[in-house]
């Protein structure tokens, strides 16, 4: 839920066209890095699927400081380039 707000409100502040976020709570309340990838990106895709047309957003990066961090958001966003590619959805680049 916190990811669709960020998108809505960031898409209703029409002047923003990227947005970068970091991957909330991952290892600071002891949240899992690879469950926090896997939910961030899932709420960013429902959200493109649902809004992507009528978005005045052009790029959402996913960041944080953390090199193991980025390697794991990387990795997972790989995997679902791979099984979006395979299913025909939506092109995804990494």
């Amino acid at each position: 839920m916190v990811i669709k707000n960020i998108l809505d409100k960031a898409n209703d502040t029409k002047d923003v066209k990227s947005i970068s976020i970091p991957p909330i709570s991952a290892g600071t309340y002891g949240f899992e890095k690879e469950v926090c990838a896997e939910i961030t990106m899932a709420s960013c895709v429902d959200w493109l699927h649902a809004n992507g047309k009528k978005s005045n957003l052009e790029s959402i990066r996913l960041c944080d400081r953390d090199e193991a961090t980025c390697k794991i958001f990387k990795e997972k966003l790989t995997l679902l380039y791979r099984k979006a590619k395979s299913e025909k959805y939506q092109r995804f680049e990494v």
